[in-house]
């Protein structure tokens, strides 16, 4: 299954993608770093659930931040 993660903001580390909105994980794998609008295909395709324990946190390489 796969969660969803949105952030307040997720610093990716990516000069061509250096903030994204979410973090799509499954089995415990990232599997997409961005909108969650580019992440449509892989939520309509399988089951999934939003896990909105980061929504007002940053995100970075190393930590979650208020």
């Amino acid at each position: 299954m796969l969660t969803l993660y949105p952030a307040k903001k997720v610093i990716t580390m990516n000069p061509s993608m250096p903030q994204a909105q979410a973090i799509l994980v499954e089995d415990e794998r990232i599997v997409e770093v961005g909108t969650i609008e580019l992440m449509q295909p892989w939520l309509n395709a399988k089951p999934h659930r939003v896990d909105d324990s980061f929504k007002d946190h940053i995100i970075s390489r190393f930590k979650a931040e208020p």
